[in-house]
């Protein structure tokens, strides 16, 4: 997926919530253990 600008566009019946983040400024990090904590953090070390 691409984002070029503007609002986000959610499709309800799809989620209920969605929110953009610098990848410094994340609310909430999971677990290395978890798949989504290994790609988050690989995404982060690549970024920095």
């Amino acid at each position: 997926a691409e984002y070029d600008s503007g609002e986000l566009v959610l499709q309800e019946e799809e989620i209920a919530d969605a929110q953009w983040f610098h990848y410094n400024d994340l609310p909430h990090k999971p677990a290395m253990m978890s798949i989504s904590g290994w790609l988050i953090d690989d995404f982060i070390k690549r970024m920095d």
